[in-house]
């Protein structure tokens, strides 16, 4: 069996880092995976890979292809259905372009999507970008989502659950557990430094800006540390500067030792507007740290922990709950010991398990999820 991973570039999302602690396994598992980049711009996720010994291809971009979302990558994609048995796409546009790429290919490849997301703007968008939806979904021989809320908002917009499985993102938990040291922070100038570490890319999405502005009703000797990159960096920098709290903030760019981060952290926080399902969250669990997160679908559940929960863009609900456990060290101490138990529910050897029975079943024509 021959598989190839598609997805938009090699970032620090949840998608992206699922790629690459799990493509390794599927190799030693003998389940030959290689990773497409629609941008292969290089990344340290991408020397990992090749480490590794995986395959990573990029579809270089051209003169006349400056942006991901040029329709001229299909072009490019189609030559890759001769090769594979499964192609396996990630986020839009990746899997709108590997389902146009199997139409014009007329390859007779299977083509399985992993659904990240509980809402997207597409869906709030207008009813031909639902038909659109539709038809590009249904080209598909499998959708795994990665949570049951996900399942459910996405049969509601494509009124179908045909093909769908839900396989809940797994983290290696082993590499928390063979964490020697944590990761050494920066100095900053404040003196006890208690550390909120938040782990995303900053898109719109992840809304940063909820975590900055806290740091108005905290004391000064909270940081939040943010680990990413993305398009709203540079924007977050300038608010925080604004307000006053640029001092009280470590923008640490992209970031390997995410096992180490955690560690060093005091909470792991996430402030998205919506999420799938919120890997960063299992791995600050996972690491034994407390992690407050917006009570939206997908995150909700990982976490919990109502009392966790907060409402989304509300700086101030936030800053009570990280004030709850700061004065409280005995709660903090029992909500470290459940994060850490809660984590063992999302291991990756279940994830690498149910990914692989998935590619057998459409493989063998068995539809049956």
């Amino acid at each position: 069996m021959r598989v190839l991973r598609v997805i938009n570039t090699m970032g620090i999302g949840g998608a992206e880092r699922s790629i690459v602690n799990n493509v390794p396994i599927h190799n030693e598992h003998g389940v030959k995976t290689d990773v497409l980049l629609l941008n292969g711009k290089s990344s340290f996720f991408i020397d990992k890979l090749k480490k590794r010994n995986i395959k990573v291809y990029s579809l270089t971009l051209s003169d006349n292809i400056k942006t991901i979302y040029n329709p001229l990558l299909i072009l490019k994609l189609i030559k890759f259905f001769k090769k594979y048995d499964i192609i396996h796409a990630h986020l839009f546009p990746s899997i709108y372009w590997v389902a146009i790429a199997k139409v014009f290919s007329f390859s007779k490849t299977k083509i399985v999507l992993t659904e990240h997301s509980t809402e997207n703007r597409r869906r709030r968008g207008s009813s031909l970008l639902k038909y659109l939806d539709r038809f590009i979904y249904s080209k598909y021989d499998a959708i795994i989502t990665i949570t049951p809320e996900a399942k459910n908002n996405l049969e509601k917009h494509l009124n179908t659950s045909k093909r769908m499985v839900i396989i809940y993102n797994g983290v290696d938990l082993n590499a928390f557990k063979k964490v020697q040291e944590p990761f050494v922070f920066p100095k900053v100038r404040f003196d006890n430094p208690y550390f909120l570490v938040q782990v995303a890319s900053f898109r719109v999405q992840k809304d940063q800006k909820t975590l900055i502005k806290s740091l108005l009703n905290l004391p000064k000797n909270m940081i939040a540390v943010f680990v990413g990159d993305g398009p709203n960096k540079d924007e977050c920098i300038g608010y925080a500067k604004r307000i006053g709290v640029y001092e009280r903030t470590l923008f640490l760019g992209l970031q390997e030792k995410i096992p180490e981060i955690m560690y060093a952290s005091d909470l792991v926080i996430m402030s998205s507007v919506y999420e799938g399902f919120g890997r960063a969250a299992v791995e600050g669990m996972a690491a034994g740290k407390p992690v407050i997160g917006t009570n939206v679908n997908g995150l909700a559940q990982v976490i919990n922990d109502k009392r966790l929960l907060f409402n989304v863009g509300d700086d101030k609900q936030l800053s009570k709950i990280i004030m709850w456990l700061y004065d409280n060290p005995e709660l903090y101490q029992n909500i470290s010991l459940k994060s850490l138990e809660n984590s063992k529910r999302f291991s990756l050897e279940n994830m690498i398990e149910e990914y692989e029975k998935v590619y057998n079943r459409i493989l063998s024509k068995s539809d049956n999820y």
